[in-house]
């Protein structure tokens, strides 16, 4: 065997190994960012998915820059089974103290959010929007049908929203789909 190929294939296997490397710690970057925006009342078992416009890495690279650009996206996580079922007991009261994020933002202090409100949606973020019936922050991910079935229960009664009192992203829980969503906007 030529000592060339040899050579070439562990560079691919460690390149390979490399890239799931960082693809993972991304995924627990993005899951832990996630949870920090969420109040300490919405306990999840793990993230469905999240997407951002593209391009929107490379304004993460080049963040130091003094540069801003919009931006917009979303985290799709699972709420456990246990806050699922607390919420379906509790309704609209389980979210009263659930208003203020897990941990503090950068310098301005943690994420607060308005009240709690019962679904469905505000007709404004969705008419217009997304034919869909998608709203800001899911329009800039890629949703497969299932999941596309799954969001849009947010239109019909048992979900919940609260807007960030910044009014640049939303909290939507989905409890007979187990779905907790963050999405924002710039």
């Amino acid at each position: 065997m030529n000592p060339l190929r040899g050579r070439a294939r562990k560079a691919c296997l460690l390149l390979a190994l490399l890239g799931g490397a960082c693809w993972m710690a991304n995924r627990i970057h993005v899951y832990q960012r996630a949870q920090s925006l969420l109040p300490p009342q919405l306990r999840t078992a793990g993230m469905e998915r999240f997407g951002s416009e593209p391009g929107q890495f490379w304004q993460t690279v080049w963040a130091a820059l003094p540069l801003r650009s919009q931006s917009c996206g979303a985290v799709i996580l699972r709420l456990s089974e246990a806050t699922a079922q607390d919420i379906g007991q509790r309704r609209l009261g389980f979210f009263e103290h659930a208003r203020t994020a897990r941990s503090a933002q950068a310098a301005g202090g943690p994420v607060r959010y308005h009240h709690w409100q019962p679904s469905p949606l505000p007709s404004a973020w969705r008419d217009g929007i997304d034919d869909k019936g998608l709203w800001n922050g899911l329009l800039c991910m890629r949703v497969d049908r299932e999941l596309h079935g799954r969001l849009v229960a947010a239109r019909g009664p048992g979900a919940y929203y609260a807007v960030r009192e910044d009014r640049h992203g939303v909290l939507v829980v989905i409890p007979r789909h187990r779905l907790v969503v963050y999405s924002w906007w710039d």
